[in-house]
């Protein structure tokens, strides 16, 4: 059914109408202000135009048809869009025209971006390296100073996004670590009322790149003697300067995920993905092993210089699944784990490697003693020779390779294995809070042992299958001396998720 072109005309108006070039060259489709849909064919070389309407089930449909050009045009075109229905002009001829002038704007627009884009990214790189080198001098000088009188003593400079806010409605901040060797973090955007909580810190705030956490608050009695919520004390300087430091040492992993002490009421850090432990296994979900093959390599390397990390476990290890900031969600190739919360990390250079710490379900009684007698051997070696303290040093190394290894093997089959987490009878190994360490190895307090023999049997290379029970039944009488990436079959779990 055919319409007048008169009725056509009455809605091209000032407002913004469409004219789309189809796959056949003498076929048009013209969007009026009402929303109305119009096929125009067109003899190019005539101009005997025809108007129908377009039914909306019909093969004609906008949505449906390979635009090749498209124009919107306002009232300075509604003239010409009215010749073209009145056969006076040539519809092809006007489409180009109005794909040459709309280049022409985007590569202006585009230029001036670009233009703008730059003198942005200078200015601010300018004032950042005025900023650092003020620090420095600033450090240098102080150096002497307390960690507490310094004017920076946590080493981070701020950088101000006037236009961008941050949960609080304030500016949003970038932390600049002066140094260079930490990742620049920022303020994240949105208030989280139910943030994950530790001892002494808890999550105040998150986004999908970034998280924030503030000493956890505590109860205590008032005048009344009635309990009331009050904030916590304010990060220790002493130790959070450390631990940045061991950050720094740590920032050579991409499976380790930073949060550092930015000042004594505020900790800033990546958001790595959902938890592990709260989101799968309390869920009775399970991850694929190949996503845990970066932070096996990781660990591997930093036993090798040194750093031991002491509370590997479920609960502070996270799952980064989807690409960030990109909404419909859009999956990684290959979702990795990622560890958090390195408070316990020790280095050549920082922390107690004999203080006994970490969680005792991912520890045995016999662990601990060897732990307490390879401290003695340090503290005995210290007035000895040269070559007696490195044996000692040997020792306590080992030690701590003995307990990271253990309960990284502990955290692998609880990730991967849908029974994992409830194989510990006795002392469950979901109970984190447990005052004294099993007496014995893993694989004895499990109530189906042959389920962690299987996923031994699945996972772990034929040659290290024996020495891996043998170690998980009794750490510290059959300790390994391989590292868990190394036994682990990493071409199997490629395969084995293939099949899945």
């Amino acid at each position: 059914m055919g319409i007048s072109i008169e009725r056509i005309r009455t809605h091209i108006n000032d407002d913004m109408c469409c004219l789309k070039e189809t796959i056949e060259s003498n076929v048009f489709v013209l969007t009026l202000p009402n929303s109305k849909h119009y096929r125009i064919v067109s003899n190019i070389l005539h101009l005997n135009v025809s108007v129908e309407p377009i039914d909306e089930n019909g093969e004609a449909v906008p949505s449906s048809i390979r635009s090749r050009i498209s124009c919107f045009c306002k009232n300075d075109n509604s003239t010409k869009i009215k010749r073209i229905i009145e056969s006076k002009e040539n519809p092809n001829l006007f489409l180009r025209e109005k794909g040459l002038e709309r280049n022409r704007i985007q590569y202006k627009c585009k230029s001036e971006a670009g233009d703008r884009i730059n003198r942005a990214i200078r200015a601010y790189l300018h004032l950042k390296r005025q900023k650092i080198a003020s620090a420095k001098s600033l450090r240098e000088a102080e150096k002497q100073l307390p960690l507490h009188q310094r004017s920076n003593p946590l080493g981070f400079i701020t950088m101000r996004h006037n236009t961008k806010m941050n949960w609080r409605g304030e500016p949003r901040l970038y932390y600049v670590d002066i140094d260079g060797r930490l990742k620049t973090k920022r303020d994240p955007d949105r208030v989280n009322n139910n943030g994950a909580a530790g001892s002494f810190k808890q999550v105040i705030a998150e986004d999908c790149f970034a998280i924030e956490l503030a000493p956890k608050k505590v109860m205590k009695k008032n005048r009344r003697g009635n309990e009331v919520e009050v904030q916590g004390d304010d990060f220790d300087l002493e130790s959070a300067f450390i631990n940045n430091c061991i950050l720094k040492e740590l920032s050579v992993y991409s499976s380790i995920c930073q949060t550092v002490t930015v000042s004594a009421r505020r900790m800033i850090g990546e958001n790595g993905g959902v938890e592990v432990f709260e989101s799968y296994l309390q869920n009775d979900y399970c991850v694929e092993l190949k996503y845990c093959e970066q932070l096996c390599a990781d660990i591997a390397d930093a036993h090798l210089k040194g750093i031991f990390f002491r509370d590997i476990k479920t609960e502070n290890i996270v799952l980064q699944e989807f690409k960030k900031g990109i909404y419909p969600k859009i999956r990684l190739e290959k979702p990795m784990i990622q560890m958090i919360d390195t408070d316990l990390v020790v280095t050549r250079q920082y922390g107690d490697k004999g203080l006994n710490c970490g969680t005792l379900g991912n520890m045995t009684e016999g662990l601990i003693n060897i732990r307490v007698y390879a401290d003695q051997a340090v503290r005995e070696a210290k007035n000895q020779s040269d070559r007696a303290r490195a044996r000692a040093s040997a020792m306590l190394d080992n030690v701590e390779k003995a307990f990271d290894n253990y309960a990284l093997i502990i955290s692998l089959f609880e990730m991967t294995e849908p029974d994992g987490s409830r194989q510990v009878t006795g002392m469950a190994l979901l109970d984190r809070g447990a005052d004294y360490p099993p007496r014995h190895g893993f694989l004895t307090l499990c109530s189906k042992p042959y389920i962690f023999n299987d996923w031994v049997d699945k996972y772990v290379k034929k040659q290290y299958q024996n020495a891996v029970r043998n170690f998980m039944r009794e750490p510290s009488g059959h300790p390994l001396q391989y590292s868990v990436n190394e036994i682990i079959d990493w071409n199997m779990t490629d395969t084995q998720s293939e099949m899945l």
